[in-house]
């Protein structure tokens, strides 16, 4: 079956339409390389603060109402330190590997178009959704979504982030006696103790 033309035409600038954002992203790419070179690279992270506004930006992507997660119902936004939830979910030296702290892009010659498109995403303002953990089956916490986000956020060196979660979830980590809070109050005395 033949295509019809304005099908045909429809597909050519679809497809142009990709590349050019995929060149657009190249070219950032290559300059967040350059910056993270140089540790230039000095984003403020705005976080979506509510799981309302996560259910009204998916539906403004077009999704059908009937897909939509009940985020508003079902999940919270809890702000946990970054690094006490991914010594939880993984062994420390694991984590590291997975998520380093001194290091954003991988091989430099691998294009991580992922990582580009978060950045570009902070740089132009927009508000982020925060990464969403959940138990696992085998009751084993995992991160769902947000890998990208959150090895932005160790590169950055934020120590606690917002996470979506289940209430669920949340009510099992407190059942298990888990603290993911970052404890300013006990860091203070800490320094002046040791004087660091």
């Amino acid at each position: 079956m033949a295509l019809e033309n304005e099908e045909i035409e429809r597909r050519l600038l679809q497809f142009q339409g990709k590349n050019a954002e995929t060149l657009r992203l190249a070219r950032l790419e290559k300059n967040y390389k350059e910056r993270e070179k140089t540790n230039n690279l000095d984003l403020k992270i705005k976080w979506i603060n509510s799981t309302k506004k996560i259910n009204e930006e998916i539906l403004s992507k077009g999704i059908e109402k009937e897909f939509l997660p009940t985020y508003s119902k079902d999940f919270i936004i809890k702000k946990f330190n970054l690094d006490k939830v991914l010594n939880y979910i993984f062994e420390a030296e694991e984590a590291n590997v997975i998520f380093p702290k001194d290091k954003l892009y991988g091989d430099k010659n691998r294009f991580d178009i992922n990582i580009t498109k978060v950045i570009d995403f902070i740089e132009n303002k927009k508000t982020v959704c925060p990464p969403l953990i959940e138990f696992t089956i085998n009751k084993d916490l995992a991160i769902k979504d947000g890998n990208h986000r959150i090895a932005l956020c160790r590169f950055l060196k934020l120590k606690s982030i917002p996470f979506l979660i289940r209430k669920t979830d949340l009510k099992e980590l407190k059942k298990r006696k888990v603290d993911f809070k970052y404890n300013l109050e006990i860091l203070k005395k800490l320094k002046r103790i040791f004087k660091l």
